[in-house]
């Protein structure tokens, strides 16, 4: 709540305390000769503390912040009073009523010759800035944890499960962590991989590799339970509780993801003791990751059996068709999963649209995949396809539109089919997204014709028709601008116009194969 200046309040101070509000940063003096500590209004915020409390026990102040944090306060703060040189540092802060913070804090010192006398500077709370970051990186070393997966076809089965089990490690900033796979009844499962620092300080003795899951206790509760299972305060009762054995690492904080896949528990990964406590986001970034893992497994038995079926020429050129759609896939599959942490409309619109792109492109090779052919696609029945799916995908409960197509035959080169479909896309889902606001109907039509090798592909509506003054080489629409690309590509001539004589849009392709 903003507070108003009342009568005989000094506007300056006002616009001080408003300011420090605003921004969350507030400042502080600490006096060396009378051992003096005075707080702005902010820093009584952030520390989550009335304004009776007493500032100048230092010792008190750094109880705030969390043990590792707390170290590396106290040692910036004795050497800035012993050398004078300032300090800079972002650190994990818990207020007085429980808040974990990430506090940013920044020190000065006053000299008088070689002595200081003063210190001064400020502390602002970066929590929301952190967690933005954090989000950012989590996604950057999903992305990078899912591209290194392609890595692993050749890598036997060990290597690729101490490969994901440091992925997951890493992009949750985890300390410990093992991977684990299950039986077929689920009754035991064999982990095939500690982290590192789990077996650098463990002292358990002959450390077991097969667990029976109706004798383990907390972690073997995601199990039975078929769930994920956070404990962010080990030490606290819980009725699965069966004990550690002995040299088993301390446990602060537990994260446990059973992976299931088509009803069973494939899979099992476990990760501990990092600073911040575990959420939901952790337990989507994990089973988004097991799952590329598992789909990957699974391409590479695909990939051996295709191999006996067919020649190594069209294996690979299929394979390769195939990766690339599910690489795309993934990177779909992590827009997706970015949505729900994204406030911002504006932002909102873009990843969506990106999102929808991807998946286009990835409809679009998964029916180069299916081709028959390897040289080119049958254009008709691709864009027969393909119109069909997009349909399928925008409007699969909207009866408004009806979809109307009257395709000639022709072949295409695989080369352009690709842009052309991008293109096919890009028109057809505008249509669906703004030809027909509200409840209003309309037809769809989609026009192929083939004279003698010159194509013409056209996308007609009956909506509303284009905005006033609209031309594709001046507007900043996205998908406009995308289609006058992707037509010079195939070599295409793009033209759209509006009927004098009723509402719609037409878009046409002109083009020779």
């Amino acid at each position: 709540m903003k507070r108003m200046p009342g009568n005989g309040a000094d506007p300056q101070q006002e616009l001080l305390k408003q300011t420090e509000e605003l921004s969350k940063i507030g400042g502080w003096r600490y006096d060396i000769e009378s051992k003096t500590v005075v707080w702005t209004e902010e820093v009584y915020e952030i520390h989550e503390v009335d304004r009776d409390f007493n500032p100048s026990r230092l010792d008190q102040n750094m109880d705030f912040y969390i043990p590792r944090s707390r170290v590396l306060i106290q040692e910036a703060f004795q050497h800035c009073m012993d050398t004078g040189e300032p300090y800079d540092l972002e650190l994990q802060f818990t207020g007085a009523k429980g808040t974990r913070k990430w506090v940013r804090t920044r020190g000065q010192a006053i000299r008088s010759g070689n002595q200081t006398t003063a210190l001064y500077g400020n502390i602002m709370d970066i929590t929301e800035r952190k967690r933005v970051s954090n989000a950012l990186e989590s996604a950057n070393a999903r992305l990078e944890a899912l591209w290194s997966i392609t890595s692993l076809e050749t890598k036997d089965f060990k290597a690729t499960c101490d490969h994901i089990l440091a992925s997951i490690v890493s992009m949750t900033t985890s300390r410990y962590g093992f991977y684990g796979f299950m039986d077929a009844d689920e009754s035991t499962m064999t982990i095939h991989s500690w982290s590192g620092e789990a077996m650098h300080d463990c002292s358990m003795v002959d450390k077991p590799s097969c667990y029976q899951i109706d004798q383990v206790g907390v972690w073997g509760e995601a199990i039975r339970r078929r769930e994920p299972l956070i404990l962010n305060n080990y030490p606290a009762v819980h009725p699965a509780k069966k004990g550690i054995p002995a040299g088993h690492v301390p446990l602060e904080r537990i994260l446990v993801v059973p992976y299931i896949n088509h009803g069973t528990i494939i899979a099992v990964a476990a990760v501990a003791n990092r600073d911040e406590d575990y959420d939901e986001t952790d337990v989507w970034q994990i089973q988004a990751f097991l799952s590329a893992v598992q789909e990957m497994l699974d391409r590479r038995k695909a990939e051996a059996e295709l191999r006996a079926m067919v020649g190594r020429q069209e294996v690979l050129m299929q394979e390769l068709k195939h990766r690339v759609k599910n690489n795309l896939n993934i990177v779909s599959s992590l827009l997706r999963l970015e949505l729900p942490n994204i406030a911002d409309p504006t932002a909102i619109k873009v990843l969506a649209d990106a999102e929808s792109r991807i998946r286009s492109i990835a409809m679009i090779y998964e029916r180069l995949y299916l081709a028959p052919s390897l040289e080119g696609v049958e254009l008709g029945a691709y864009i027969q396809e393909l119109s069909q799916s997009i349909m399928a995908i925008y409007a699969s409960n909207d009866s408004r539109i009806t979809l109307r197509r009257e395709l000639a035959t022709a072949e295409l080169s695989t080369e352009r089919a690709v842009p052309l479909g991008l293109i096919l896309n890009e028109l057809i889902t505008n249509v669906l997204k703004y030809a027909y606001p509200g409840a209003s109907r309309g037809e769809l039509r989609i026009t192929l014709t083939n004279d003698e090798g010159s194509i013409r592909l056209r996308v007609e509506d009956d909506g509303v028709g284009l905005p006033a003054g609209f031309s594709p080489s001046t507007t900043e629409s996205m998908g406009t601008q995308l289609v006058m690309m992707l037509s010079q590509q195939i070599g295409a001539q793009v033209t759209y116009s509006s009927p004098e004589d009723s509402t719609g849009t037409r878009v046409r392709l002109d083009f020779s194969l």
